[in-house]
């Protein structure tokens, strides 16, 4: 829709989908193997000669597994811009990743850990950004940042979740529910608190050389991807408690990262890469939570580069093939805590194979293929396929199947080897308007 206001132009669209999933049956009753959920996505703009309004959200109302429910905004904010500046004050989603499925560089936005596996959703960051020219493709972008926005991690009630959702312990043979508690901060100072405000900052340098878009950011904020946990205390003499919180506790981090992509006829060339150094936490803090890893992580490096290439069949359908690789390098070793495990997600030291094939017709038809494997430890193994068409000009549907072997090798699992078996089957119908 379209209008014109004294001058302005506004727009909006959104839609409407109808989202299923179904996982392998397991053996534990306390997780949901069936999902049903109604989701929308809005989005308003408004735009004069000098100023931007954008108004997004995305919200989710579960229906067999209630606890993915979820509201939260995505680009929403005000804009004044002309030649050579552009300033932004409110929620943004910032896009500065380069890889398919590894995206060490993509740190800004919160994310929605119960969704894809790959690429989960991102929330919309409350800041003030600015976005200057500085010459012939350049340009200077700075953020400030000032609420800690916590991701949306699965419930342990979940089958995307990285944590049980029961355990036993030496004390008593009947298990304990796992839930998740509080979220935790480690402050700049190495305080953990639970205030949401806190002074965080960005900055970033883009350069378009040709063929060639590269990157360099520095930023000092609460990371949110890998989170450290923590329980909350109990009394022995009240007995074992029959629920146990789960504390995620986000590190106060120094980031240092770099992308860079380059189109060299039908292929492109693309890295990311980055580094981060954890600040440290006040003694008084560890001793006020019962960290069950390492509370605080090493500092370490985080690389992902890859290749892909694309050609056009007879029939003009576009096919484009995908390899790409992930490794952390830990100068000073890794932080193990007392399970003799770390956290860094699903992916370590993993490489990806992928091809997609899109026809190119009225239908928008596409599939997907992908196959992730770690290069340490075999078998370790997600393969998932998906497609995805318009059935109209209002309507779409979209379905995937994800396959994980990951069979863990310590008591405590990690990585991908915490979702073994977990196999999904999902389906999603979209209106849009």
């Amino acid at each position: 829709m379209l209008a014109n206001l004294a001058g302005a132009k506004t727009s909006s669209k959104g839609e409407l989908s109808l989202e299923t999933r179904a996982f392998w049956i397991d053996s534990d009753s306390l997780t949901d193997d069936y999902g049903l959920a109604l989701a929308g996505r809005f989005q308003f703009k408004w735009k004069s000669k000098y100023w931007r309004l954008k108004l997004g959200a995305f919200g989710r109302v579960g229906a067999l597994d209630i606890n993915r429910s979820l509201l939260f905004a995505e680009d929403a904010y005000i804009a004044f811009r002309n030649r050579w500046i552009r300033i932004r004050i409110g929620a943004q989603v910032l896009n500065w990743s380069a890889t398919e499925a590894f995206h060490p560089a993509d740190i800004i936005n919160s994310r929605n850990f119960d969704s894809n596996l790959e690429n989960a959703e991102k929330l919309g960051e409350p800041m003030v950004s600015l976005n200057v020219r500085l010459w012939e493709g350049a340009r200077l972008e700075a953020f400030y940042m000032p609420l800690r926005l916590a991701p949306r991690l699965p419930g342990t009630n979940s089958r995307l979740s990285f944590s049980p959702s029961s355990t036993t312990t030496s004390l008593s043979s009947t298990p304990i529910r796992l839930v998740l508690g509080d979220i935790l901060f480690v402050n700049r100072n190495g305080a953990i608190s639970r205030q949401l405000v806190s002074h965080q900052w960005g900055a970033r340098l883009a350069q378009t050389v040709g063929g060639a878009d590269i990157a360099v950011q520095v930023v000092q904020h609460n990371d949110r991807s890998q989170p450290s946990f923590a329980g909350e205390s109990f009394d022995l003499s009240d007995g074992v408690p029959s629920s146990f919180r789960i504390q995620p506790v986000y590190n106060f981090v120094t980031h240092a990262g770099l992308t860079y992509t380059h189109v060299i006829e039908d292929i492109v060339i693309k890295l990311e890469s980055a580094y981060r150094y954890f600040h440290h936490v006040d003694a008084s803090s560890r001793l006020s939570i019962t960290a069950f890893g390492p509370l605080r992580p090493k500092a370490h490096i985080q690389v992902a580069a890859g290749i892909e290439y694309g050609w056009v069949y007879p029939n003009d359908h576009e096919a484009t093939l995908i390899l790409e690789g992930q490794a952390f390098i830990w100068p000073e070793g890794r932080a193990r805590g007392p399970s003799g495990q770390a956290f860094q997600g699903p992916f370590e030291n993993d490489v990806l194979l992928g091809y997609r094939h899109s026809f190119n017709d009225e239908d928008s038809k596409e599939l997907m293929f992908t196959f992730i494997s770690d290069v340490t430890r075999w078998p370790e193994v997600l393969v998932s396929a998906s497609y995805s068409q318009r059935l109209s000009d209002v309507w779409g549907i979209k379905t995937g199947i994800r396959l994980i072997w990951a069979p863990p090798t310590d008591a405590f699992p990690t990585n991908l080897q915490a979702l073994n078996t977990d196999h999904q089957l999902n389906l999603s119908v979209t209106r849009y308007f």
